[in-house]
């Protein structure tokens, strides 16, 4: 063979292990790529479901705290809003719908109150009169309120067979009820449709909050995972088709509000295949090389595709866990106890800005926290210089990669960041959707430094925690203050209830209604008719011919909203009813202190003894008694009567009246104590009622007193030795059937002293009637009779925390006078 014909055979032979290796090359790197494809399609098939099955588990979380409002037994129309408004920027729903549970003889009610029909739908977007049924749930509330939702007003949702066995699950459950597929009542597009039951604060469902879910959109979230084709995208429910994208093979199954979802869909990108029909081993080497590099970066895909599933998946536990959190409190442990598991933090601090006190932030840290941090920064001043209220005070993220940046940004506090052990600090602000600050701040720490690659996907993460986390804590904090606004508005209504006057229930609307609206301040104020204007907001109160009564309402800017309004309104009602209740009660106790003043009169000037008087009405919400006290002047003796009819206001003192002008006229005519005792008594049982007393004869020129008593507190005598009380009792009280005894007579020596008293003097709540009639007795002994009176009641107040009973008091005292020389 020639040495040409040699060097062409080898160039051929070459040429052929050229190709056929150039052709293995090509086959083996189309195999890579299918192989590649098929992992595509099984990464984006994965995405696609975790994406898919997100949007249903945050959507149904989102409706859980929907019993929260029904708080007070019922939803309101600004309540809906505001947690609509919140529900929809969290979930994949576009609108919501809150109906109420109504019997089926309270619809024409329903309707009448509402000014909805209810009706069914017809199963195509449109709507008929509803059938007579036992029970229907018509929606009342929809959120937002357009005219494409208002069309669902009075529409029963149990009108169809699903929407029916979707409420009836609901009211069995407490948890969200997905069922469908359904045909939407607005649009009459296939779509899934939720329900969920409201209860009250006993757990009795109330009514039914709803949405639906359309097919179509829940498909177009998913139109920016790479390889997707939503038109290529099949969707089944427990088996059902509810979107049909003509797909079939690898699918993904995931659960969802107790239904079975099945999703089918393709990698749309197509295989690149490799062409190489002549490729020389260098090619062949450069191939292997670069898909060595492919699969290596293919790993580190596949790496970071299953960690962030994995963290989504914490998140929506997170969020499972967070939506059972009721108040504030449980929030902030439930996020310090579980957040960092979403992005494998070390500790995690969640700080919220005190109410009482928007300067502070409170803190609370993760148990296993070392150094003393929990302890030493659980209270942080919002102008501190630390990341958390950095974080707060400017709404923005502070990331701390590492330590020396810690060293730079917060030297002071390097320290005891060491003793913990930290590395790395990313905190984000909680904000909710009506405040324009932040409410409070999430902190999560790490034991090594972040890399600068990993700064962005942890700040991301951290925003995405920072962002369920902030929603439950407000939904929190609203319901926290809606309870302290109820218990308040509770206490103030029982407050002003017990008001018995006009200054009681300014003071209560002045003490009480500020803190209630969160306002500078609050006045019950009168205008008289062509006088000037009063600051403020006015509700009106009280109008007659003389003065108008109004509420005057100070509030700050932009810190009084339309509710404020409306709620005022009905708290202005109810300070009316207390203002016409306190009017009149004054007006009344005004005319009995002025008939009391015509029936209590001063004591007559001293004959042979030197009496004196007093009396000291019951405290204003008590009401004026029957307490009564008369001097009786005949030629041959005085005769001191003191007596008490029993209960108060006017009929008291009518009855005291009408009992001591009879006693003042029968004693006038000459009768004896007994005979005068027998008219009070038959007087006091025809009227049916009963009631103390006390008469006492004084000679003229005898040195000693008779006395009858008839169930009253025992009269006293001072004398030269001590105080003696006259225990004597002649018959019970009258008007009780009785028979009486003699009167009783003792000495009454000149310079001896008489007290008469009622048993408002003795009673006290926090000690017995003998002790009270012991502790008069001592004053007694001690006190000159030109004191006695003023020092007795020196320790009676019109407080009502001293102790005494909230009763009348009269008192009588009388001193024996030297008798005169005769001419």
């Amino acid at each position: 063979m020639s040495r040409a014909l040699w060097r062409r055979s080898s160039g051929v032979v070459a040429l052929s292990g050229l190709v056929v290796l150039g052709a293995t090359a090509t086959v083996l790197a189309f195999g890579v790529e299918r192989a590649n494809d098929r992992r595509l399609e099984a990464q984006t098939l994965d995405q696609a479901a975790e994406r898919l099955s997100l949007d249903l588990r945050s959507s149904l979380s989102a409706l859980r705290g929907m019993s929260a409002l029904a708080v007070d037994g019922s939803v309101d129309a600004a309540e809906f809003a505001a947690f609509g408004a919140e529900v929809r920027r969290a979930s994949a729903f576009v609108g919501l719908a809150y109906g109420d549970i109504i019997d089926g003889g309270d619809r024409a009610a329903w309707e009448a109150r509402t000014g909805y029909g209810i009706r069914d739908t017809d199963g195509a977007g449109g709507f008929t009169a509803a059938a007579i049924r036992d029970r229907y749930v018509p929606v009342r509330l929809v959120d937002p309120a357009n005219d494409t939702t208002r069309s669902v007003l009075g529409f029963d949702v149990t009108s169809d067979p699903v929407r029916r066995d979707g409420e009836r699950q609901a009211f069995v459950s407490v948890d969200p009820v997905i069922v469908g597929p359904i045909r939407l009542a607005t649009s009459g597009r296939p779509g899934l449709y939720v329900i969920l039951a409201v209860r009250d604060p006993g757990g009795r469902p109330i009514g039914a909050v709803s949405s639906g879910l359309t097919a179509s959109t829940l498909i177009e979230n998913l139109a920016d995972i790479p390889g997707i084709a939503t038109d290529r995208v099949t969707l089944l429910v427990d088996g059902e088709v509810v979107v049909d994208g003509h797909q079939s093979g690898e699918r993904r199954v995931f659960d969802a509000g107790g239904r079975e979802i099945t999703l089918i869909a393709r990698d749309q990108r197509g295989t690149p295949f490799a062409v190489l029909p002549f490729v020389v081993l260098g090619a062949t080497i450069a191939l292997a090389a670069a898909a060595g590099l492919f699969a290596d970066r293919d790993r580190r895909d596949r790496t970071a595709a299953r960690e962030e599933a994995e963290r989504r998946v914490r998140l929506a536990a997170l969020a499972d866990d967070l939506a059972t959190a009721t108040d504030p409190r449980s929030v902030v442990r439930v996020a310090a106890a579980r957040a960092g598991a979403v992005l494998g933090a070390d500790h995690t601090n969640v700080g919220v800005v005190d109410p009482t006190d928007p300067g502070k932030l409170v803190v609370v840290h993760d148990p296993t926290m070392d150094g003393g941090l929990g302890e030493l920064f659980a209270v942080q001043a919002i102008d501190a210089r630390l990341p958390l209220t950095d974080c707060v005070r400017t709404v923005r993220p502070v990331v701390v990669a590492s330590r020396d940046a810690y060293a730079e940004a917060y030297p002071a506090v390097l320290g005891e960041v060491d003793r913990a052990g930290i590395q790395a600090v990313v905190c984000a602000p909680l904000q909710g959707s009506l405040a324009d600050g932040a409410i409070g701040v999430v902190g999560f720490a790490w034991r090594w430094l972040l890399r600068s690659r990993e700064v962005v996907s942890v700040g991301r993460a951290v925003a995405e925690v920072a962002e369920v986390l902030g929603r439950a804590l407000e939904r929190a904090l609203g319901r926290e203050a809606v309870e302290l606004g109820m218990q308040r508005l509770r206490e103030f209504t029982a407050d002003l209830a017990s008001a018995k006057t006009l200054v009681d229930v300014q003071d209560t609307v002045s003490e009480q209604l500020p803190v209630l609206f969160g306002v500078r301040a609050v006045t019950v104020e009168s205008v008289a008719p062509g006088g000037a204007p009063v600051a403020g907001r006015h509700f009106p109160v009280y109008d007659d011919p003389a003065v108008s009564v109004v509420l005057a309402v100070h509030a700050d800017d932009g810190a009084w909203t339309p509710a404020h309004d409306d709620l005022m309104a009905t708290v202005a009602g109810l300070v009316q009813h207390a203002w016409r209740r306190a009017r009149q009660h004054e007006q009344e106790r005004g005319v009995l202190l002025r008939l009391q003043a015509t029936l209590l009169t001063p004591a007559p000037p001293p004959r042979h003894v030197a009496l004196d008087v007093r009396y000291v009405a019951a405290l204003d919400m008590v009401g004026l008694g029957g307490d009564w006290y008369s001097i009786v002047e005949r030629p041959d003796a005085t005769f001191l009567v003191i007596g008490d009819i029993a209960g108060h206001g006017p009929e008291a003192v009518a009855v005291m009246a009408e009992v001591k002008s009879l006693l003042r006229h029968v004693l006038d005519r000459g009768a004896t104590m007994e005979h005068a005792i027998e008219e009070a008594d038959a007087c006091l049982r025809r009227r049916g009622t009963y009631a103390s007393a006390t008469l006492v004869e004084i000679p003229l020129h005898e040195p000693v007193l008779h006395y009858l008593n008839a169930g009253h507190p025992y009269p006293m005598v001072r004398t030269p030795t001590g105080v003696e009380l006259l225990t004597d009792s002649h018959r019970p009280w009258l008007g009780f059937p009785a028979q009486s005894r003699p009167p009783s007579t003792r000495p009454f020596e000149p310079g001896e002293l008489l007290l008469l008293y009622t048993d408002g003097l003795v009673e006290r709540r926090d000690r017995s009637i003998d002790d009270g009639i012991d502790a008069v007795a001592r004053t007694l002994a001690t006190t000159p009779p030109e004191e006695l009176f003023d020092t007795l009641l020196a320790g009676r107040t019109l407080r009502l925390d001293t102790g005494y009973v909230d009763d009348d008091v009269a008192l009588v005292s009388a001193l024996r006078l030297p008798d005169r020389p005769t001419r």
